[in-house]
């Protein structure tokens, strides 16, 4: 059975109110602290408390700034901080993806290159933040797959640093494509970084069955609304089912195109969201050497990639198949290697350990930091995963 997390955004999503959801699930603060130090050291102080919204208990997160908050910063700024940063890689990751699709966003909406995406709001510290938080919440909670439904986004204006914008805002409206939102309340009830890490992390699901509720956590909105309760529903529950996933594949056999595009092409896909990425060499008509490139993704970003393929190889045509994908539950830990995190990804089947994977980008910084081969750090880290309880047939409880 695997763990994972069902975002119920029936009321709506933030980031604050996320990671007030996980905090109420038992995410420490104290671990949210020490993340957030790690990217924006001594400059914020985390906070939450139990409030009750309609009537519904649930727990607001809060971040209060330490120093002057530098708004107005540039993508290539916020990135810089976080690939500086000594957060665990697997964090790291998952939080350059978030803003990622939030700059890009941006760029579309005023249409500028993404390099000169200034974040007005969302670059502010505390969604900085919030980002930060929730993609260490999941990897704390050890979440194997993360899903929502339908997301809330509310109807009527909202004041934004551009002026008056209808709701959804523009950035939320274009995060929001191919998801399924309804616009069912009065105000704004989704923001861009709320959309953003589901956008980015989670797969789109109407319902959970067949599951099995571990346990349920509530956060709580800014405002306390009369005709619903502001807050957003988490659940934490094991699939008793083997899970499977519905993606397509995309392939192309492309002979004319120069070979040196073939790892951008790949690297690019992948950065877009792309489950995998290869290219297979065949023998084309007239005895020509060719590659047939494969691209399997999720179906909400089919017309993505294939925008990306298309704009980037000589390709005029793609073939699109349908495949039923079944994956092994996957937890996520972290080991200490030299004084250094480490990060491990751990398949479980029946609940037994059958795959346990270094981060290998994680072996490579620390290599360099201790000026130890990395071959070395590999050993190592087997070896310390090993003490640890993490070796191919240990049983998780």
């Amino acid at each position: 059975m695997s763990s994972n997390i069902y975002i119920d955004a029936t009321f709506g999503i933030s980031g604050d109110m996320l990671v007030g959801a996980c905090l109420d699930l038992g995410v420490p603060l104290e671990y949210l602290t020490e993340m957030v130090n790690l990217v924006m050291p001594n400059k914020v102080s985390l906070r939450s408390e139990k409030v009750s919204r309609n009537h519904v208990t649930a727990t607001k997160f809060y971040v209060d700034l330490l120093n002057e908050d530098p708004k107005d910063q540039s993508w290539s700024q916020i990135k810089g901080t976080i690939d500086n940063s000594a957060i665990p890689e697997v964090i790291r990751i998952e939080v350059v993806k978030v803003f990622s699709l939030l700059a890009e966003a941006e760029a579309k909406i005023h249409g500028i290159k993404i390099g000169d995406v200034r974040f007005h709001e969302v670059g502010a510290a505390d969604s900085i933040c919030d980002i930060v938080c929730a993609c260490a919440c999941f990897f704390y909670l050890k979440i194997a797959n993360l899903y929502c439904g339908t997301i809330e986004v509310g109807q009527g204006v909202v004041e934004t640093e551009h002026g008056i914008m209808s709701i959804p805002a523009p950035a939320t409206l274009e995060l929001l494509k191919n998801w399924k939102f309804s616009s069912n309340f009065n105000g704004e009830c989704a923001t861009p970084t709320g959309v953003a890490i589901v956008k980015a992390l989670a797969s789109q699901m109407s319902s959970i069955d067949s599951a099995k509720i571990i346990s349920v956590g509530y956060g709580a909105g800014n405002r306390d609304t009369s005709d619903h309760a502001n807050v957003l529903r988490v659940l934490h529950f094991e699939n008793v089912l083997e899970y499977k996933s519905m993606e397509v594949v995309l392939e192309a056999n492309i002979d004319d195109m120069d070979p040196r595009i073939w790892p951008i092409l790949l690297a690019d896909c992948l950065e877009a969201g792309a489950k995998d990425a290869w290219v297979t060499p065949v023998i084309m008509k007239k005895g020509r050497p060719a590659g047939v490139l494969s691209v399997l993704c999720k179906v909400e970003i089919q017309n993505e990639i294939e925008e990306l393929i298309f704009s980037t190889t000589s390709t005029i045509g793609l073939r699109v198949s349908k495949v039923e994908k079944r994956e092994l539950s996957r937890i996520l830990k972290e080991i200490i290697v030299f004084g250094k995190p480490l990060a491990l990804k751990i398949s479980i089947m029946d609940n037994r350990i059958v795959n346990v994977s270094q981060e290998f980008d994680d072996a490579v910084r620390i290599s360099k930091e201790v000026r130890i081969p990395v071959k070395v750090v590999l050993d190592m880290a087997k070896a310390v995963a090993i003490e640890a309880g993490y070796e191919v047939g240990s049983v998780i409880i």
